[in-house]
């Protein structure tokens, strides 16, 4: 039978080791990054480059989709005489940018299906970790609602931009020379 003493010298024993902490997302990335451009040729890296690339760019935009609509809505409340008026503008955005972004998703799938790296599925995974360590980033930035009148009026005038939605499409219909399939 262990009794008391014994049982507090084997707790502060187990406790006192290292932690055995399953790595971060970034950590988990970085490795599988490692592991799948280990040994690639330089067609392989360049199947790689666009792909991360294409998916970068598509990843990207979305955030900005997502910030604009956090910016409208914080607008919105702060300059309800504008409320409309944004609201407007950032539906006509996304309407926009709806095509394209489904494109740009189905080009991908059709990357990840024809690249000679790995599996599709392992790249699949690994683009999906790709954008969750993007995800967990930005998620550390502490971000501050706009609600100024000039901002918000600012914002009205960038949502009415064309040139910065055909910059945004261009983006995402860029194929950088390779047409669906990477070869």
């Amino acid at each position: 039978m262990l009794r008391l003493p014994s049982l507090f010298l084997i707790f502060f024993f187990f406790s006192s080791l290292p932690a055995l902490a399953a790595p971060t997302l970034l950590e988990a990335w970085q490795q599988e990054t490692n592991e799948l451009l280990d040994g690639i040729d330089e067609r392989e890296r360049k199947q790689f480059e666009i792909l991360t690339l294409s998916n970068g760019i598509l990843h990207s935009i979305q955030h900005v989709e997502k910030t604009l609509g956090n910016a409208v809505k914080s607008c919105g409340e702060a300059q309800p005489h504008l409320k409309d008026d944004l609201y407007a503008y950032y539906g006509g955005l996304q309407k926009n940018l709806t095509g394209p972004m489904k494109s740009a998703k189905s080009r991908i799938s059709k990357m990840i299906k024809s690249q000679t790296i790995t599996t599709p599925k392992r790249m699949r995974a690994y683009i999906n970790l790709t954008n969750k360590v993007a995800v967990e980033k930005d998620n550390e930035v502490k971000w501050i609602p706009i609600s100024r009148e000039d901002d918000c009026e600012d914002l009205l005038d960038k949502l009415k931009d064309e040139e910065t939605t055909q910059k945004l499409v261009s983006h995402l219909n860029n194929k950088f020379g390779v047409g669906e399939e990477l070869k």
